[in-house]
């Protein structure tokens, strides 16, 4: 018993150092795996009461976010005494940073800077030159016009700097050596500016850059030879307004891996495009409404490929040999309606993919009124079938459909592989036997299929019109984090409790330490009581992050108000 109150002050004591209770209202603490100790201080009346909030701080600080806050310029010294490693200030007015405003231990402790949604017409200098150990400086929706030569130059920890985000600004051009000094950059995001051409001229002087996002810009045409980037692996071109890519412009990327060009005027894809780029991964088309076929060879130079998206265009011819030379790819998501209407189809092999269950309209008004001399073939043998309530109307379908040929010749038949007691069982014969798994693992028989409904083709949303906070303003969506200290004290009372009612006879003493095993306490009843106070699970933004490609680091996860997600490499899973 003895030792089970001593686990649980060591815990409460472990929590108590996390988060320290000396930290007062705007200001609210909170632990997380990644974050022992993350303050996030909202609608504070100014950057001095946030201060004061913040007495006696911790000795180290993960993280410290002050929003809402109306901060015209950060002073001298306004940070003394403290150490933080991420500091992030969003939708402050801030316009200005005095020399020294990081003085202290801040100009070696600090490694992520973000300044969102403020006031900033240029790049900032003072104080932020003077930090040693910066390694992303994020300075997204403010409103930067323009990057003058050398800026970077002069930042003690320019050969620190990994990212830099000017996402959200007015940035029109980068000049040849705006980014000269950033020998080891890797990330650098450039979205919702006002470039029209790729900045070639700057880009020689990043030779170290992985991640290029030029996304929701104006651009036209890239140039060849406009991404002197040897070391570039993903790249982002999404919401521009390019209609084709000759092949050399991705000659001096030879190891891109990840490229994304949705939502822009392309209206075939041409298979010279990906000469340079044999070693792609990940290839993105979606929402090109103006793509319409897709011809023989399409992809023979990315035989890599193992992820193309193209929803929601225009295809109309898709020729014969088009996925040649792909091995790699394999569908593991089909969306509804994805085949329908198709009463001309005969063949469609979907065979060796991964795909688990399809919905109950892929195939709607499909293969039904096809001559019926003409053998009418859909493979669908070789995937690891599901066979639940979801896949009982494709298995019923199957059976009423025998002139539909299902296994090529040679060929096991599509068999189910889950769950184990229908493993090996022919799909097409499956239908009654998930009818009997079902009624003997559920109560009531659940309903196969689904209602017919209507798919969303809309284009990606206008992110211009997304809300914006103005200065001061509450921001709702803030998380607010509680401390589970109270439950801790309330487990503690509980077991002294129990330790006061516990009878202190002689022949209670007397027992051996083997017969008072029963009140000791395991290793995982130890692990659980620790696990109350830091979670083991991973936030959202970790989870989508902690997957790296091959060749890619883990990016660092933004966080705030921008709701509109493009595609990165980040937020692929294979």
């Amino acid at each position: 018993m003895w030792q089970l109150l001593i686990i649980a002050l060591n815990v409460v004591a472990f929590a108590a150092g996390q988060c320290p209770t000396t930290i007062k209202a705007p200001c609210t603490c909170s632990t997380t795996r990644f974050e022992p100790i993350s303050i996030h201080c909202d609608r504070a009346d100014s950057i001095e009461s946030v201060i004061k909030a913040l007495a006696n701080p911790p000795q180290y600080i993960d993280s410290l976010t002050i929003s809402n806050t109306p901060i015209e310029q950060i002073s001298e010294g306004i940070f003394t005494g403290l150490s933080i490693r991420r500091l992030i200030l969003q939708n402050n007015g801030l316009q200005d940073i005095k020399k020294g405003a990081f003085s202290g231990t801040l100009l070696n402790s600090l490694r992520e800077l973000e300044i969102r949604s403020n006031g900033f017409e240029v790049i900032p200098e003072n104080g932020i030159t003077e930090l040693r150990s910066l390694e992303a400086l994020v300075l997204s929706d403010n409103n930067i016009e323009k990057i003058d030569d050398y800026t970077f130059l002069h930042y003690q920890s320019r050969t620190h700097l990994k990212k830099l985000d000017l996402s959200a600004n007015k940035i029109s051009q980068l000049p040849a050596q705006s980014l000269l000094g950033l020998e080891n950059l890797q990330t650098l995001i450039l979205d919702k500016n006002m470039f029209s051409s790729v900045p070639t001229e700057a880009l020689k002087n990043v030779q170290t850059l992985e991640d290029l996002s030029l996304s929701v810009n104006k651009i036209k045409v890239i140039e060849p030879n406009a991404l002197p980037l040897p070391s570039l692996k993903s790249l982002s071109l999404e919401v521009n307004l390019i209609e084709i890519l000759r092949p050399e412009v991705f000659q001096d990327t030879p190891g891109l891996l990840y490229l994304y060009l949705s939502n822009n005027r392309f209206s075939i894809v041409d298979p010279k495009s990906f000469y340079y780029v044999k070693q792609l991964k990940v290839l993105a088309m979606s929402h090109n409404v103006a793509l319409k076929l897709i011809p023989f060879n399409a992809f023979q130079y990315i035989p890599s490929l193992i992820r193309l998206e193209m929803t929601d265009c225009s295809i109309g011819t898709l020729e014969e040999g088009a996925f040649h030379k792909t091995p790699k790819i394999q569908i593991s998501t089909i969306d509804d309606y994805s085949f329908s209407r198709l009463k001309m189809l005969q063949k469609l092999d979907l065979s060796g993919n991964k795909l688990e269950s399809v919905y109950p309209n892929t195939f709607f008004d499909t293969f039904e009124k096809s001559m019926e001399s003409v053998l009418k073939v859909l493979y669908l043998y070789d995937n690891p079938w599901r066979c639940d309530h979801q896949i009982v109307w494709l298995a019923k379908w199957l059976r009423q459909t025998l002139d539909l040929q299902i296994t090529a010749p040679g060929n096991l038949p599509a068999r189910c592989t889950q769950p184990p007691e229908l493993t090996g069982i022919d799909l097409r014969n499956a239908e009654p036997m998930i009818h009997v798994t079902l009624t003997t693992t559920t109560k009531k028989a659940v309903k196969p299929g689904y209602p017919m409904r209507a798919i969303n083709t809309n284009s990606i949303e206008d992110w211009s019109s997304h809300t914006t906070y103005t200065p001061y303003e509450r921001n709702e969506q803030a998380p607010v984090a509680t401390s589970p200290l109270s439950t801790i004290i309330t487990l503690i009372v509980i077991m002294l409790a129990i330790l006061c009612i516990k009878p202190h006879s002689p022949k209670a003493h007397s027992h051996s330490s083997s017969e008072r095993g029963d009140y000791g306490i395991d290793s995982s009843n130890a692990s659980g009581l620790a696990s109350i106070y830091g979670s083991n699970a991973m936030l959202a933004c970790d989870f989508q992050t902690a997957k790296p490609f091959v060749g890619l680091p883990r990016q660092p996860c933004d966080v705030g108000t921008d709701s509109y997600h493009l595609n990165r490499s980040n937020n692929w899973w294979f």
